[in-house]
């Protein structure tokens, strides 16, 4: 009876490492993802800024 819960343990903890694994690795993306995100607004504010800065040294 011990043995037969030895392969079942093991599909157990294989699971619990490749969820881990997989949540870390989700985690990774998000943060990548997050990072691109806020290098595009910040770029985007920039562009903006500049814009709106000439238009105001055109109109002085």
């Amino acid at each position: 009876m011990a043995l037969l819960g030895i392969p079942n343990m093991k599909a157990f903890l294989w699971q619990l490492l490749t969820i881990k694994i997989i949540g870390v690795y989700d985690s990774a993306i998000a943060v990548i993802l997050k990072e691109r995100f806020l290098a595009r607004i910040k770029k985007i504010l920039l562009v903006n800024h500049s814009i709106v800065r000439n238009k105001f040294a055109l109109y002085n």
